[in-house]
């Protein structure tokens, strides 16, 4: 009934239902080591006996380890904490009746391994959940995976991928790429690869349930690797280039910090240590006065990747509790919205803050995360894929830690919503979702939702060649889109091993990227058209003019020239944002949050998708800036 059924309650109730059958069969079979794997969350499908016994109670053992995985998937994460603690204890008991077996062995070793790359955060979770929580390490998680060659040699090609990962670790290269060579001789139908990598989809729920429940993958935020990864050299490409925007003579951006953190950065080198420091010291001057929630939220981000507590930030002589500047900037925010509709600043700033405290465990996320998702499914609602994406985002962290059933359910019609609209999107346009600055965020969202959409497939090949297509030249396109490309999100965060990470930047594989430009060698000379119009505030205007600057110039370097021709005119201000440069005023006039003004860049009518620092005009082009509201 389970698998007939697409109704997750209906999912849910025959899933709990299964899994109490067999706790039934456990209470009267304790010896039996078939029953303490299956409730381990694996099952030996060829043991007649279990079969016959467990028929009894009418529990299928496969079928049982797959309802497992589903009720998991309905389940909170302290839940699942708890689920995770108990699959140890029945592994163990399983082991000590069947010593021979190597599955038994397998499992054991994947839950040493996720215990072992545990963040500081998850460590601090647990530790708060058990009195002796459980501990491994990654000699630990090797010694299992090791017992496995030695009862059955060849028996896991994922096992012998497991052992050169757990020689990564500790630092045997040479063992690592060994394993690796011997994993690659494998072919894919051994026993656990025909279990657990074979693409049907009760496959993939054994993957789910092996890899979720068992070994407290939902505590750490990942899940069974269905996605697409990007080539290396790509990867190592964006993070150098991430790396050398990284301008010391200007204020640290946090999403830089983050996606060097996500990306696997060299978390020792001088870049990273300027980056952690000064985004202490700005927090420390200035998350209390004229930060926004959304750039304080930013801030905790990328603290929790570096595995900087947030709530105790320490720069400058002083001490400040960021997640209580956060959650007091969020509760403006939130009055706005009940109050006005909308919120203080954005809800792309809304769905950061709520990412942000739900990740730091601050207990503030429910409420924010409940009227984000009405914002999603209001029939009046038309928001962004940037801000429909951060909420996703929000919405996927806060339903993994909610008990109320009524707000589970409004949270995952949301996330379906968001989820099933990056679908269609794509598949309409050739894998594009918006444009291709919001592709990053885009990704991230769709991997982290994809239980949301299930049963529906992703084509991740799609989307991501798309992204393999642009160039990435902006830092903050790239921080975003970067995550992505190695498989993560926002959500991992606070799963991050930082002492794992060092010297292991591919930062040094290839050269530098070149900046752009061409230096020494003289550029054509190109014209472009610059008009300003004010139709909006106080006395109307609306000016042109015709300027010359050399080929491959930035609309900024265009306002430049205009200015210093006619600088009673068109002159202006900027201020600088992770994004780079932005146009605060022209002609004397500023937008502002108060009224919702600003100043929107259009060519051909259609707002222009980079900002002025980045686009680049082209020869008889016509850029209009025309004063908006939001």
């Amino acid at each position: 009934m389970w698998e007939l059924t697409e109704d997750a309650d209906e999912r849910r109730s025959y899933a709990t239902g299964g899994k109490e059958e067999l706790e039934l069969a456990l209470e009267k079979w304790d010896q039996c080591a078939e029953c303490h794997q299956c409730h381990g969350q694996q099952v030996n499908v060829d043991s007649v006996w279990i079969q016959s016994q467990l028929a009894h109670a009418g529990v299928s053992p496969r079928r049982f380890a797959i309802l497992c995985g589903q009720v998991s998937e309905q389940e909170s994460i302290p839940k699942r904490i708890q689920a995770g603690y108990v699959f140890k204890e029945h592994i163990d008991k399983a082991i000590a009746l069947k010593p021979q077996d190597p599955q038994l062995y397998y499992l054991l070793g994947r839950w040493c391994y996720q215990v072992a790359h545990l963040g500081w955060l998850e460590k601090r979770t647990v530790s708060a959940l058990f009195e002796t929580p459980p501990t491994a390490t990654v000699e630990d998680a090797l010694q299992n995976f090791l017992r496995v060659e030695e009862l059955s040699p060849g028996f896991s090609k994922a096992g012998r991928v497991y052992i050169a990962k757990c020689y990564r670790d500790l630092g045997n290269v040479s063992a690592a790429l060994l394993w690796m060579d011997l994993a690659s001789e494998l072919p894919g139908n051994t026993k656990e690869d025909s279990a657990t990598l074979s693409g049907s989809a009760g496959s993939r729920r054994m993957l789910d349930v092996a890899l979720g429940i068992g070994v407290l993958l939902a505590l750490v935020g990942c899940t069974a690797t269905e996605g697409c990864v990007a080539p290396q050299d790509l990867v190592s490409q964006l993070l150098q280039r991430l790396e050398g925007s990284v301008n010391f003579e200007e204020a640290a951006n946090p999403s830089v910090l983050l996606a060097m953190n996500l990306a696997g950065g060299d978390s020792d080198g001088p870049i990273h240590k300027w980056l952690l420091q000064e985004i202490k010291e700005e927090a420390v001057r200035r998350a209390q006065k004229d930060m926004t929630s959304g750039q304080v939220a930013l801030h905790v981000l990328a603290l929790l990747s570096s595995c900087q507590d947030p709530q105790r930030v320490h720069a400058l002589d002083q001490t400040l509790d960021l997640i209580r500047v956060l959650q007091q900037k969020t509760d403006e925010e939130m009055a706005e919205l009940e109050a006005e509709g909308v919120p203080k600043t954005t809800l792309y700033s809304v769905g950061l803050d709520t990412l942000a405290l739900c990740l730091a465990e601050a207990g503030g996320a429910q409420a924010p995360s409940v009227a984000l998702a009405k914002q999603v499914l209001s029939p009046e609602s038309n928001l962004s894929v940037d801000n429909r994406a951060m909420v996703a985002l929000a919405l996927s962290c806060v339903y993994d830690y909610v008990e109320l059933q009524d707000v589970r359910e409004l949270l995952q019609e949301a996330l379906r919503t968001v989820s099933t609209s990056f679908l269609d999107e794509q598949e309409k346009r050739d894998g594009m979702i918006g444009n291709i600055y919001s592709m990053g965020l885009a990704l991230q969202a769709l991997e982290a939702t994809r239980k949301f959409y299930a049963p529906r497939k992703w084509d991740c090949d799609q989307a991501y060649s798309v992204v393999y297509a642009h160039d990435y030249q902006q830092p903050m396109a790239i921080a975003q889109v970067l995550p992505a490309l190695v498989g993560k999100s926002y959500l991992d965060v606070a799963g991050l091993d930082c002492a794992a990470t060092k010297d292991m930047s591919p930062r040094r594989q290839l050269p530098l990227s070149p900046n752009l430009g061409t230096h020494g060698v003289p550029r054509a000379s190109i014209q472009v058209h610059y008009s300003i119009i004010n139709k909006l505030q106080g006395k109307h205007f609306n000016y042109s003019t015709t300027v010359t600057v050399p080929s491959g110039s930035t609309l900024l370097q265009v306002m430049k020239v205009a200015a210093e021709e006619n600088p009673q005119t068109f002159s202006f201000q900027t201020e600088q944002t992770s994004w780079g440069p932005y146009v605060t005023s022209i002609h004397g006039l500023a937008g502002s949050t108060d009224d919702r003004t600003y100043w929107q860049f259009l060519s051909a009518e259609n707002a222009l998708e980079e900002g002025v620092g980045t686009y680049k005009p082209h020869d008889g082009e016509h850029i209009q800036a025309i004063f908006s509201t939001y």
